[in-house]
């Protein structure tokens, strides 16, 4: 397995199919901490099931908090899962506060 991935790496390193079908690939043997790595790889290379197919495992994986949130709110620029968003009234940029 450890070869194929290296193959897609190298075949397609920005192909978001190859990259999803690489993170399936690892999740079904049961490697779920990797695949989630290459499930964030396909979706930046704009694969739209891989922000699905994350919060299933991360549900699968008893993690339902984590998964809720990805859905609703995406990934962070560094990878990370987004907290919830919080709206700021009387901003200056909305003409507010004055």
């Amino acid at each position: 397995m450890d070869e194929a991935l290296t193959w897609y790496m190298r075949a397609a390193p920005n192909d978001p199919g190859e990259l999803g079908n690489a993170a399936s690939m690892l999740r079904d043997a049961g490697r779920r901490a990797e695949a989630l790595v290459w499930y964030r790889r396909a979706a930046d290379a704009g694969d739209r099931d891989a922000l699905r197919a994350t919060a299933e495992m991360l549900e699968e994986m008893g993690r339902a908090e984590e998964a809720a949130r990805l859905t609703r709110y995406g990934w962070e620029p560094d990878g990370t899962i987004a907290e919830p968003w919080e709206v700021m009234e009387g901003t200056a940029s909305d003409g507010g506060g004055r």
